[in-house]
């Protein structure tokens, strides 16, 4: 049975949106701490819609942090959703937390976990 989580949007340092992938930025604490860091497909609850997303929970390495985030993508969505409570369900794991040289290169990275995501969530490019 899947598992939904719920925690409230807060407030990031900007760095998914200068990359062209906003994140909503939630709790890290809501999920297990057993959990595997990395990147999933996943499902986020806004209202009443249910959307495609890439979540990714572990430290952001690139910014030499070690502390847990939980940084959500959410496709084809761009409503101002701060201080909102969402749902999300992790779907599949994809791949492990990664270190980068630069931006540009996560930014590469994102673009190709998300190409993945569509994929294992069964997303029709035709729907984007």
């Amino acid at each position: 049975m899947k598992k939904w989580y719920q925690s409230r949007v807060k407030h990031g340092d900007k760095d998914g949106s200068n990359l062209s992938y906003p994140t909503v930025n939630l709790d890290a604490k809501v999920l297990p701490s057993s959990l595997k860091r990395g990147v999933y497909a996943s499902w986020v609850k806004v209202g009443d819609k249910t959307y495609p997303a890439a979540a990714h929970f572990g430290p952001r390495l690139i910014k030499k942090e070690l502390e847990d985030v939980l940084e959500i993508y959410i496709l084809d969505f761009s409503a101002d959703i701060y201080g909102e409570e969402i749902s999300f369900y992790l779907e599949q794991y994809i791949r492990e937390v990664m270190d980068f040289i630069d931006f540009s290169s996560l930014k590469n990275q994102i673009t190709l976990d998300i190409e993945k995501i569509k994929e294992v969530l069964k997303v029709d490019p035709k729907e984007e």
